[in-house]
């Protein structure tokens, strides 16, 4: 993300999903038993057993896990609301009982013999009715070599850590790549966001239809307009809900639908126009395109993403009241530094999740904001009349600063923050070596209180250093 757009980053999801249907149940819990003989190999996998029933979360109506068993002779048994949530189950017994850590750059998964029984019956219910991962930049500075088995790791770190609505943006134009992906992080239940018509077309579209409006957009990043200055096409243009609805028409006929789309209409990009009334506009000619494709009654969703500047509130209020209030999720994309949430009075009534960015540029230099990262959710969560429902990671790139990743998934799962993040972060340093040692715990708690507490932002780096 260049340093002018990154003074405030808001990504918007429009959206009325319909719930995981019980049919689905079995299909889950054999999605998880799967994972479960990947990561630890069939034999160890039997020692589990695995279940997934929606009745679960009657109580609090958001994703719960229940832990049981364990011990000499006994099976460990996890049972989960969702997919997801029986993976998240699951990854709290290895983590917390018996000592393993799951992550980007490799595991420890040496397990105790016998396997540590649970002493109580242990249920979890989320706060967050969702846990949402990536950012656009991530499926271009991490993803783009990718072949299925890296794939199939991701999803499954992305289970295990309670995910439950990805972007799923990667293979457009290798089909077969694509349905794989979707079809894996169905099976756990987890919602894909597909994406949508964002209003930006070929320089052709002129030549087929002579009368289009469209703008030429400005360079990005330095480069000349042979690999950038796309054009726009202009939200009241009679054409912009007819590509729209094709474009989605397609799509969906293709791969299936979860009814929630991603529209990055202006990503790093200056706007035509900064006057409300076309920012707000553009907004709903993407929603209104998505509504047109679904029939009256069903579920309908999309998105839009752009970095308004801290002056920017007026405008922002007319985007936000530009699609009826519930059809709107806010991504606070970079709130664990510059929160919008706060001045925007919880984005009008929007409801909104609170992002952890941290990463630009798919840089991989130690940073991170441990204390921030810690406390913002439950801030926001405890904000006069706040609309959070849901905890994200937004990076740019991934495979660096795991502590920091392993931290924020963490409290996707948790009601307030961790009370002693020193202790935590021993914990941390214990599980992903293996053992215990008083010089990494001196080391870890010198990175927790340098390199992991930084208040400013990370530097920004307009091509990946890799």
């Amino acid at each position: 993300m260049q340093a002018a757009a990154a003074a405030a980053a808001l990504g918007f999801l429009l959206l009325a999903l319909a719930g995981a249907a019980a049919g689905d149940e079995a299909r889950e819990a054999e999605a998880v038993r799967a994972l479960l003989a990947r990561l630890l190999g069939p034999g160890p996998a039997a020692a589990f057993s695995v279940s997934v029933e929606r009745a679960l979360a009657a109580e609090s109506g958001l994703d719960t896990y229940r832990l049981s068993g364990g011990g000499a002779g006994a099976q460990v048994r996890v049972l989960g609301s969702t997919g997801v949530a029986a993976a998240a189950g699951l990854h709290r017994y290895l983590r917390d009982f018996c000592g393993c850590h799951v992550a980007w750059s490799g595991s420890q998964l040496h397990l105790p013999q016998p396997l540590p029984a649970v002493p109580e019956e242990l249920t979890e219910a989320t706060p967050n009715r969702y846990r949402y991962y990536q950012n656009v930049c991530t499926h271009s500075y991490s993803f783009v070599w990718w072949d299925w088995a890296r794939w199939e790791q991701e999803i499954d770190w992305m289970a295990l850590n309670g995910i439950n609505l990805a972007l799923a943006w990667s293979g457009q134009e290798a089909i077969w790549q694509r349905h794989r992906i979707l079809d894996r992080m169905r099976s756990f239940g987890m919602i894909p966001v597909l994406p949508a018509f964002a209003g930006h077309v070929p320089k052709a579209i002129t030549r087929v239809f002579p009368q289009v409006n469209v703008t030429q957009m400005g360079s990005w990043g330095h480069f000349n307009c042979s690999y950038s200055c796309s054009f726009l096409l202009a939200p009241e243009d009679p054409l912009f809900p007819v590509v729209g609805s094709l474009f989605l028409r397609e799509l969906t006929r293709e791969f299936g639908t979860d009814h929630i789309y991603g529209a990055d209409t202006f990503n790093e990009m200056q706007p035509p126009s900064s006057e409300p009334s076309y920012l707000a506009a553009a907004t709903a000619a993407v929603y209104q395109a998505m509504w047109t494709l679904t029939p009256c009654g069903s579920s309908k969703a999309g998105s839009s993403s752009t970095s308004p500047s801290s002056g920017a509130q007026p405008r922002w209020r007319r985007v936000l009241r530009a699609v009826p209030r519930g059809r709107l999720l806010v991504l606070d994309l970079f709130a664990e530094s510059q929160p919008v949430y706060v001045r925007s009075a919880s984005f009008q009534g929007q409801p909104f999740i609170w992002c952890m960015l941290h990463n630009f540029g798919g840089n991989h230099g130690l940073f991170g904001a441990l204390e921030a990262v810690n406390r913002g959710p439950a801030a926001a969560r405890l904000f006069p009349n706040s609309t959070m429902v849901g905890t994200g990671m937004a990076p740019e790139g991934i495979g660096q600063n795991e502590v920091v990743y392993a931290l924020m998934a963490e409290l996707g799962w948790r009601k307030g923050p961790v009370a002693d993040l020193g202790a935590w972060v021993t914990s941390f340093a214990a599980r992903r070596y293996g053992v215990s040692h008083e010089g990494a715990e001196a080391a870890w708690r010198l990175l927790l209180r340098s390199v992991y507490n930084c208040s400013a932002r990370p530097a920004v780096a307009t091509i990946a250093a890799h």
